[in-house]
């Protein structure tokens, strides 16, 4: 099998599962449900028999049904969960593809290789193996213990991706009017749980069935992205071997652009042009040839300073436009991460390209947009373009924008550079937050910038969740939704996209946003206005109470990019607690590991602590009294999904707190002190993994009753039923081992 073209930037080896005394019992256990025994057993090469007994040493069903959608929506879970498991080249067994697939979905899926930090432990794999007589005395506790778990949740079942079935079952009778119809300004979001791959080829994968679109438009969405790459949309001129299927795909973007139309929905795309191009290219055209980013990578910018490749910017966009007649429109960014212009990883002083050297970077990056508009806009003079900034260089925005074409919408990150304080340490906010609310200075001197060039302004924000805590629906803040919402109409802003690859659930926060912008809600009760407008009568005062305490709460979370990145706000309770040292650096919204001082950012050790605690406390009180109403009344769907949200940001925000703690106080014990937070250390750790197993299972049985726990579009489920079963057999096991560690 062909070697990967990824490599690690150090060479380290994987963290043993030490609760497990044999590795292949992990695979077994993390996978089960996901794989049957012919796949498992042909990945660890043994028999299915084997498999079979193996899984019931476990207290594992061998005949469980492996649910489809495990490798359809869930494969990133399963990569993730067997990455110190599993070599590549059983990864790739396992999931049914090649090197090159896998290497693809790491490298293309939101960015997978960075968040599995930019390595792949060395080892030749996991495989099955005969059992010695105390591992299988421990195999025997391990399934007494699951046998208990088991028990206690026998009232809460599995049902991952239930929510997949719901959005794709019938769509009840469409209204006349959704408050989407209402206004004329564009609220535009992502899909709740559109997968990365080719949705437009393989329909399979439809980001948008009619009962999500028809979510949207009764919360007031008036438009969907996705993302678009226009030489799979349009034939290609330099490589047509790359557009292969663009006439499907065409025909599938109209029948998506006329359903959607039904519930007063535009659909845009997300344009990151053009697509630098691997060296064959070059060699049919070396003319075309731009920035080098890195000499010996086999590719370079395609550039945007020759005649022909403006030619085909404009015209690709006037061809889509025309032959998907009713697409609404595009955003752009033109500095991603992904190599596009030729400047879109450089300066003037860093750009090697023969013809943009003696060009600007406005000049370039204007011009690009000005194109993609020109051509869609030929095609449908209602097209709307929008050009992002994200990217942009701070001091250049404006010198962009004054080249902008006057019917483009220039879009700003709300939150970008806010300015904050949290427990008095200063933060810059990058990219967006919601415990502070928005806009920062920055982004209103920008939209100021583009008022005075007569350009319209959309606002780029997040109302339901943000990497703060990505795994619920929406968090149930709605006093800062309103503070947000409310600051961006002061500021004269028409437009919202609403969120980024997370935060695409319909929600009660959105229909607040829309009722704002449209002035439906009077002054001053803005929030108890959306709630009468949407929750039953009884239940909109303990709904109004509890998120009030739920907003101020969230104010003291300790926001850095950093933080939210890095700390286990996002793999939350399946993070495992480690009592000796792992030597891993904490990825991005991939593997917390141990490293809190990473997880901390600029933020004091007993600061973090201090504010994570001022969250979960708050959280927790809300959390109860919404818990005692229910008790006493027979709640809605509403505000069933209203307490699962609750309950679901608690989870990983106590997770953070709990982890936190035990790691801060094992330093404290290796470096031989004995108290930390005012307590004696070993008082900490051990606390910590009492609380965190009440909170793993508060976890199990919150995502039993709403299956959205814990999911989000980029990272498919943060955590499984298995693993949370795996992280109480963890905390077990860490327990017991507690008593030599204090030797």
């Amino acid at each position: 099998m062909a070697e990967s073209t990824l490599k690690s930037i150090r060479e380290v080896s994987p963290l043993p599962s030490a609760h497990f005394p044999a590795e292949f019992q992990a695979v077994l256990f993390r996978l089960w449900g996901m794989a049957d025994t012919q796949k498992l057993a042909k990945v660890l090469k043994t028999t299915p028999e084997n498999i079979r007994r193996e899984m019931e040493r476990l207290a594992l069903d061998p005949d469980k049904e492996v649910k489809k959608e495990w490798r359809e929506r869930g494969y990133i879970t399963i990569i993730r969960n067997t990455w110190h498991l599993l070599s590549m080249a059983q990864q790739c067994e396992l999931l049914d593809i090649t090197q090159q697939e896998l290497d693809i979905i790491l490298r293309e899926d939101d960015f997978l290789w960075v968040k599995m930090g930019n390595l792949k432990p060395v080892f030749e794999g996991t495989f099955w193996r005969e059992l010695d007589e105390r591992e299988l005395k421990r195999t025997e506790e391990i399934a007494r213990f699951v046998k208990q778990i088991n028990e206690k949740l026998k009232d809460f079942p599995d049902n991952a991706f239930q929510f997949v079935s719901d959005y794709y079952a019938e769509c009840p009778v469409m209204l006349k009017e959704y408050p989407s119809f209402k206004h004329s300004d564009l609220r535009f979001i992502y899909s709740y749980f559109a997968l990365y791959g080719d949705p437009l080829i393989d329909e399979r994968l439809d980001p948008f069935p009619d009962r999500l679109l028809q979510e949207y438009a009764n919360y007031g969405v008036n438009g969907v992205w996705m993302q678009g790459v226009l030489y799979q949309l349009v034939d290609y001129p330099f490589a047509p071997e790359l557009s292969r299927g663009w006439e499907i795909r065409q025909k599938n973007l109209k029948k998506l652009v006329d359903r959607a139309a039904k519930y007063g929905i535009g659909v845009y795309l997300y344009l990151n042009e053009p697509r630098s191009m691997p060296d064959q290219v070059f060699e049919k055209f070396p003319e075309l040839k731009g920035h080098v980013r890195n000499a010996g990578e086999g590719s370079a910018s395609l550039c945007t300073s020759t005649p022909e490749v403006q030619n085909y910017l404009e015209n690709a966009t006037y061809e889509l436009f025309k032959n998907v007649e009713g697409l609404a429109g595009f955003f752009t960014i033109t500095r991603s991460e992904n190599q596009t212009n030729c400047y879109s990883h450089s300066n003037e002083d860093g750009c090697n390209c023969p013809r943009c050297s003696k060009r600007s970077v406005p000049e370039v990056i204007a011009e690009v947009n000005n194109l993609l508009s020109r051509g869609a806009r030929r095609a449908n003079p209602d097209a709307r373009a929008i050009a992002w900034e994200w990217g942009w260089p701070d001091d250049r925005v404006e010198d962009v924008i004054s080249l902008l074409d006057k019917n483009i919408t220039f879009q700003s990150g709300s939150e970008t550079h806010l300015k904050i304080h949290k427990g008095g340490v200063p933060v810059d906010v990058v990219d967006y937050t919601i415990s502070s609310p928005g806009p920062s200075d920055w982004a209103k001197n920008n939209w100021e910038k583009a008022k005075k060039h007569n350009i319209e302004c959309c606002a780029k924000v997040q109302f339901n969740n943000t990497w703060e805590v990505s795994g619920v629906p929406y968090i149930p803040v709605f006093e800062l939704v309103k503070e947000h919402a409310k600051n961006l109409k002061n500021e004269g802003v028409k437009h919202l996209m609403l969120s980024w690859t997370l935060g695409g659930a319909p929600s009660p926060s959105l229909r607040l946003a829309s009722g704002i912008f449209d002035g439906e809600f009077e002054e001053g009760r803005e929030v108890l206005s959306m709630i009468e407008k949407v929750f039953p009568e009884n239940e909109r005062e303990i709904v109004y109470k509890t998120q009030k305490i739920m907003s101020n709460a969230f104010r003291e979370f300790p926001f850095s990019c950093q933080m939210v990145y890095t700390a286990p706000v996002t793999a939350g309770p399946r993070a495992p607690f480690y009592l000796d040292k792992t030597g891993y650096a904490a990825s991005m919204v991939g593997m917390p590991y141990d490293d809190f001082h990473t997880w901390r950012a600029d933020y004091p050790v007993d600061i973090f602590e201090d504010q994570m605690a001022k969250v979960v406390y708050p959280f927790r009180d809300a959390v109860l009294k919404l818990g005692e109403f229910e008790k006493e009344n027979e709640a809605s769907s509403l505000l069933r999904e209203f307490i699962n949200c609750a309950k679901g940001s608690l989870v990983h925000f106590e997770s953070t707190l709990h982890l936190f703690r035990f790691y801060a106080a094992r330093e404290v014990i290796f470096n031989g002190g004995s108290e930390i937070f005012g307590k004696n250390a070993y008082a900490v750790m051990e606390e910590a993994l009492c609380e965190e197993e009440k909170n793993t299972i508060e976890a199990l049985k919150t995502q039993s009753s709403d299956s959205r726990i814990g999911f989000e579009a980029s990272n498919h489920y943060n955590f499984t039923r298995q693993d949370l079963i795996e992280k109480l057999l963890n905390i077990d096991y860490v327990k017991k081992g507690f008593v030599n560690f204090k030797k």
